[in-house]
């Protein structure tokens, strides 16, 4: 939609894949996409990556942890149990970089970093994204973030990650 929204209207559209995409081609070694089933569907990062580099990218959608997230279980068993079943490929490959493909999946970066048996580079997007904004000194500095699913916590970790309150949009597809 990206692209139909760049044509449509005469403003600036960043894409958080194409920010982790980025990342990912800057770093060394290959990568594993933790994202939701839609995303590993699409197989964006997979294409991408591969098309414009030797990397292979292996991918696993982790449906699990949003409904934990959402839950406010964000360490313990539950995730734990979920992790190691998510990590398991990347466990045993040693993938070098670790793509967040979630927005939620941040707020479990510790218990993934737990659940490692290695040390492996975590790219976080929403990290990449907010570094890269660049305004000029006199350009007005106004932004709307849009998510096809706003809730407390994601509007939470866009503040964190922000370091400021920038109330998110809803998306509509």
């Amino acid at each position: 939609a990206i692209e139909y929204l760049r044509k449509e209207f005469d403003k600036k559209f960043i894409s958080i894949t194409d920010q982790a995409i980025k990342k990912s081609l800057e770093c060394e070694g290959d990568i594993f996409v933790m994202a939701t089933k839609a995303t590993c569907l699409q197989h964006t990062y997979k294409i991408k990556i591969e098309k414009n580099s030797n990397k292979k990218v292996f991918e696993k959608a982790c449906p699990l942890l949003v409904s934990l997230i959402e839950k406010g279980i964000v360490s313990g068993d539950e995730v734990d149990k979920a992790l190691k079943d998510y990590l398991e490929l990347a466990n045993e490959k040693k993938i070098e970089n670790i793509v967040l493909g979630c927005t939620h999946y941040p707020i479990v970066e510790d218990e993934i970093f737990k659940n490692l048996n290695y040390k492996a580079n975590i790219i976080d997007p929403a990290k990449v994204l907010a570094k890269n904004i660049k305004f000029d000194e006199n350009e007005k500095k106004y932004m709307e973030i849009y998510m096809t699913d706003v809730n407390e916590i994601s509007q939470k970790m866009t503040n964190k990650i922000m370091g400021e309150k920038i109330k998110i949009q809803k998306a509509s597809l």
